[in-house]
């Protein structure tokens, strides 16, 4: 009697193992918008490179999407809260 309650466990450890269990339920993904807050430099000339006020296009590692520079410098702005504290002197 012990012996079959022995097999009995092992066959269904297997069975759930092996068999088919139900398919799981999709889990609902929220698009999360990219902070393109790592921007590489790109150039179009070898000499200009390391240069980056000579860079042409800014591409965001994260995501891929591409910037002219004025963005690029807008954004780098906003990520480091340098717009929070430029202030006006009086």
């Amino acid at each position: 009697m012990p012996q079959e309650q022995a097999q009995e466990g092992t066959m269904s450890f297997l069975r759930n193992l092996f068999g088919k269990s139900e398919p799981a339920t999709p889990v609902a993904q929220t698009p999360v918008e990219c902070s393109h807050v790592s921007l590489v430099a790109r150039w179009d000339s070898v000499e200009d490179m390391g240069k980056e006020d000579r860079a042409t296009s800014f591409a965001c590692e994260a995501c891929g999407a591409s910037f002219t520079p004025e963005e690029a410098r807008k954004r780098r702005g906003a990520a480091s809260g340098e717009d929070l504290f430029r202030r006006p002197v009086s």
